[in-house]
């Protein structure tokens, strides 16, 4: 490319850059000023492995373009051609422009930096991430400082707490979440079995019928200390106090709901505890109806659950629908009760209308679950232990 000499650019009245017989308007110029700016640095740094500003500034010096000076002797010439016009707003529209492009140039200059500068080596290797991982995993509940010493122990390795964090949230992909009680016959050896034989039929179920054809059923209920929000403002050292509300019946409702990838097939709501007369209604006249052929139906191990008689029995036969139940004391492979989670959060955005007509402002929320079209993503996030067994 041949040397361009931008002494030579003179401004007429209709403020144009006259360059080589051709003519370009000052924005052009700019352009091509920054353009011209990039390539010289991506031509002469191409193979340094580190770039500091002083070896920048050298390479400006010996090279032919001279770019800051071309800038510099660019702004002179405009200035002297105006010095008859004294226009200050023009006179100081001149200097935003080039205060832009020496920018523009800076940024150039942190970009090259930045990329061929040594990258910090890692202290964390794949041994230690496997013992954080293993760890972690035996010990959900551990704290940063506490793995912090384990490590420091083990590898004699001192590593800082966000350091840590970084690598179990963004590298290992924990995430810190709320722990969830459970029962201690739920980690007994022949639990874990049934666990284990649930887990493998369920890959059967999603293999040969398919996660459209796999819904779960289970029930919820609500009241207002439920629906009420649970964190609030207050003055530093102060306590955010909020009205307890005692369990009237008026306001409690208590659910049936099927479950499945569209989000909830079918909801009936009760303004008593759910008995096994109202459970096998709901299976015959409320589910039945709505449920796919050949599917297979997941509940837990609630008793009313197991109060099948012949005519539901006889009634899923027909339209061969299976039933199967949840390990013991394992709510956590249910993915509906995600979306019953979601629906009571979204409840306490509207506690006052709760207040004055429950079963509808409770019916509304379902609704309003279904209509974001969230039930793919919880029914796949629940499910993400048949990948990882």
């Amino acid at each position: 490319m041949e040397r361009l000499d931008f002494a030579n650019l003179k401004l007429n009245q209709n403020d144009g850059f006259y360059f080589q017989g051709k003519k370009y308007d000052i924005l052009t110029v700019i352009q091509i000023l920054v353009f011209l700016a990039d390539m010289l640095l991506e031509n002469l740094l191409l193979g340094s492995k580190s770039l500091t500003l002083k070896k920048l500034a050298s390479i400006f010096q010996k090279s032919t373009w001279y770019i800051s000076k071309l800038l510099n002797t660019l702004k002179q010439t405009i200035q002297q051609e105006l010095t008859e016009i004294k226009d200050i707003s023009h006179e100081e529209m001149i200097d935003t422009l080039f205060r832009s492009i020496f920018i523009s140039i800076y940024k150039i200059e942190k970009r090259y930096q930045n990329k061929f500068q040594k990258k910090k080596r890692r202290k964390l290797k794949k041994n230690h991430k496997k013992y954080i991982k293993k760890e972690i995993e035996e010990k959900p509940s551990i704290f940063l400082k506490e793995m912090k010493l384990k490590l420091k122990n083990q590898f004699d390795l001192d590593v800082s707490v966000s350091t840590l964090y970084k690598t179990i949230r963004y590298e290992l992909h924990f995430t810190h979440k709320k722990l969830m009680l459970r029962s201690p016959r739920r980690f007994l050896p022949e639990n874990e079995e049934l666990i284990r034989v649930f887990q493998q039929k369920m890959e059967n179920f999603f293999k040969i019928y398919g996660p459209d054809k796999i819904i779960f059923l289970d029930e919820t209920g609500v009241n207002l200390n439920s629906a009420s929000r649970n964190k609030g403002w207050a003055k530093i050292g102060e306590n955010s106090l909020t009205e307890f509300h005692n369990k009237d019946k008026k306001h409690r409702v208590n659910s049936l709901a099927a479950f499945g990838t569209q989000g909830f097939l079918c909801v009936s709501h009760y303004d008593t505890t759910i008995k096994a007369e109202q459970f096998l209604y709901f299976m015959i006249k409320v589910l039945l109806p709505v449920a796919p052929r050949e599917c297979v139906l997941i509940l837990d191990n609630c008793r009313i659950h197991h109060a099948v008689n012949l005519e539901v029995s006889r009634a899923f036969i027909e339209k061969k629908i299976l039933v199967d139940y949840l390990p013991p004391y394992c709510p956590e492979f249910n993915p509906i009760e995600m979306a019953f989670g979601n629906v009571k959060q979204n409840l306490k955005n509207h506690l006052e209308e709760f207040k004055a007509n429950p079963v509808q402002v409770w019916d509304q929320m379902f609704q309003k679950f279904n209509s974001k079209q969230k039930a793919k993503r919880y029914y796949i996030e629940d499910y993400s232990f048949l990948k990882n067994k």
